[in-house]
């Protein structure tokens, strides 16, 4: 009994430790998976990109940056100060403020933090729509390498850019208790992107993507709901005025409608050549291609054509009809979502193209030298961006900066 009792003791011992094997090789394998290290890749990619690049004066590219961080420091000390109109932007910076002390270098981390978890979202939401990791590699690059938002990315308009993405790819999991509060803050950090996230909804809708469910509609409006009456709840509890925020966005979108511009039917499409170069435009462009070239059933991609397509096409018809204020911020939401489209679009026409090429010449030399080619003048178009980013990230008036910190002390 005693040989057969220690027999059992040492076998059981093993078979335990193999099962804790196991489970660490399991892990470790976890690890490896595509899901997770694309992702993380990419969002490395993004912070490194951030770190050589950016510099002190990048904190003051927009001449928003300070009220709003007046605001924060205003709301933390219990005092009210809701000039900026922005409560998405003032809530975070108060959160970082009360935690770790006023610093623009705080402010900054969160701004790159959020740049990385964006692109990580144009990853899920390519790979949601195409369900291939290469597009989906390659659309969060080239979003990296878009000149526009690697600069709206380190204003203020990081905010709500952050937010749409993640209430866009919340939506396109039917994730509704998500998707609400999300959309909803990405219009508290800017009024602009009403206009998105009302044709992202409408999209939704027509598209049959948002069910007719009560369950559904009462997770999306309701949690949608809770921010925007969380602060106006605060705005009533310091001021006593009910919906301060929401009657003085009205006033300003009223504002902006007033406002003295010459029409210009070519306004918005020079804005864009002109924020992300000829060749980067192009590119963009191409995503109009894609009803014509990916038909799918229940495709939540036509969801962001609309929302894209549909902002263009209303700032077109607005700034080349009416005297309205164009502000190019109001369009610096869909870049991204333009990527994703252009990214698949182009996928597939070149996917329908190698069907069309013979075997027999795919395996010739010259067809991988000409892929070679065209893969050295990808990746040679993007490259003076990312080279001349740290030149963009400083700022041309260093007597304003002093007076900037000089103040901020």
């Amino acid at each position: 009994r005693s040989i057969y009792t220690r027999f059992s003791t040492k076998l059981s011992q093993r078979v335990d430790t193999s099962r804790s094997m196991n489970i660490r090789r399991s892990w470790l394998i976890s690890l490896l998976k595509p899901d997770l290290y694309i992702p993380a890749g990419l969002a490395l990619t993004g912070i490194l990109y951030a770190i050589a690049t950016l510099d002190r004066s990048s904190y003051w590219l927009n001449y928003d940056t300070p009220q709003q961080a007046v605001e924060a420091l205003d709301f933390i000390t219990g005092c009210w100060n809701s000039g900026s109109g922005k409560p998405g932007v003032v809530l975070t910076l108060a959160s970082i403020y009360h935690l770790f002390g006023p610093s623009a270098l705080a402010e900054t981390v969160v701004l790159v933090g959020l740049r990385a978890l964006t692109i990580v979202s144009v990853y899920h939401l390519t790979f949601q729509i195409s369900r291939s990791r290469l597009l989906a590699t390659i659309s969060g690059l080239f979003a990296l390498a878009l000149p526009a938002y690697l600069y709206y990315s380190r204003t203020h308009i990081g905010h709500p850019v952050a937010w749409l993405m993640f209430g866009i790819l919340a939506l396109s999991t039917q994730r509704w208790w998500l998707a609400g509060p999300c959309l909803t803050m990405s219009i508290m950090a800017h009024g602009t992107f009403i206009l998105p996230v009302g044709l992202l909804i409408s999209a939704s809708i027509f598209t049959g993507h948002i069910p007719n469910s009560v369950k559904a509609w009462g997770q999306f409006l309701g949690f949608m709901a809770l921010p925007w009456l969380f602060y106006e709840a605060l705005g009533y509890a310091f001021t006593g005025i009910l919906f301060e925020w929401t009657r003085g966005t009205i006033a300003w979108i009223f504002f902006y409608q007033r406002s003295f511009q010459q029409t210009d039917w070519m306004h918005v499409w020079e804005t864009v050549r002109l924020a992300n170069q000829s060749i980067l435009s192009i590119l963009l462009a191409a995503s109009v291609l894609y009803p014509f070239v990916w038909r799918k059933k229940k495709d939540f991609g036509m969801c962001i054509y609309v929302t894209a397509w549909g902002v263009l096409g209303i700032y077109t018809v607005r700034a080349g009809l009416t005297h309205g204020r164009f502000i190019p911020r109001a369009i610096a939401g869909i870049y991204l979502v333009l990527a994703v489209l252009a990214v698949i679009t182009l996928g597939e026409m070149l996917r329908r193209a190698s069907q069309r090429i013979p075997k027999a010449l795919s395996r010739k030399p010259a067809y991988r030298i000409a892929a070679l080619l065209v893969s050295i003048a990808f990746v040679a178009t993007f490259t003076p961006n990312l080279l001349a980013l740290r030149e963009f990230s400083r700022t041309a008036y260093p007597a304003v900066e002093a007076v900037f910190r000089e103040a901020a002390l």
